[in-house]
C-alpha cells in the first residue's frame, strides 16, 4: 500500500513540476497591447511579436500598389515615430522571371538608380538573410530605384531596391 501512495505523490509532484516550467513565461513581462517601446531617438520600435510580418498578398494590396503581382511576398508594416502617426512597409518580394524582366524594364529607363544597402530583418527569407551574413555586413547590396509606382494613400516616400546576385526585390515605402 504504501507503494501507491508514493507513485502517485512522484507523478503529482512531477505534474506540478511541469506545469511550473511550461507557466514559467507566462506574466511577469511588460503588458503588450497599446504600450511601444522607443529607442533613444524617439523612435517607436515594433517588436515581431507583437506586429509579425505578412505573406498576404492581398492584404499587401490594400496598402499599396503593386504593378505586377509577386510569385512569393513577406511584409511588415510598422509605426516608426513615437507619436504613432508615420508608419514604414517593407516588403520583400520575388517575381517570375519574365514578370521580373517587366518590373526592370518599368524601373530602370525613367528612374534614377542608385546603389544602396539594405538592412536585413529576422523576417526576411532565409536566403537573403545568408546572402547578408555571407557578405560579412549583414547588410544586402542592391539598386535602387524609385518606388512611385507603388505609393498608395497613405504611402507617399520610398524606394523599391533590386537585390544583387537574387531574385528579390526590396519595397520600402513610408507615410507623408
Amino acid at each position: 500500500m504504501l507503494k501507491r501512495p508514493r507513485q502517485f505523490s512522484l507523478v503529482a509532484f512531477l505534474g506540478v513540476s511541469l506545469l511550473v516550467v511550461l507557466s514559467g513565461g507566462c506574466g511577469g513581462g511588460p503588458a503588450t497591447g497599446n504600450s511601444r517601446n522607443t529607442d533613444s531617438n524617439g523612435v517607436v520600435i515594433d517588436s515581431e511579436k507583437e506586429n509579425p510580418a505578412s505573406d498576404s498578398i492581398d492584404k499587401l494590396i490594400e496598402h499599396v500598389r503593386l504593378p505586377e503581382v509577386p510569385e512569393e511576398v513577406v511584409w511588415r508594416e510598422s509605426v516608426i515615430d513615437a507619436a504613432g502617426q508615420k508608419k514604414k512597409i517593407v516588403a520583400v518580394m520575388r517575381f517570375e522571371p519574365q514578370i521580373r524582366d517587366a518590373m526592370m524594364a518599368l524601373l530602370g529607363p525613367r528612374k534614377t538608380a542608385e546603389q544602396v544597402d539594405v538592412e536585413t530583418e529576422r523576417w526576411f527569407p532565409e536566403e537573403l538573410i545568408a546572402q547578408a551574413q555571407l557578405s560579412g555586413e549583414e547588410m544586402l547590396k542592391g539598386t535602387s530605384y524609385s518606388a512611385s509606382d507603388f505609393f498608395n494613400v497613405p504611402y507617399g516616400f520610398g524606394r523599391i531596391t533590386k537585390i544583387e546576385g537574387s531574385e528579390y526585390f526590396v519595397l520600402e515605402l513610408t507615410t507623408n
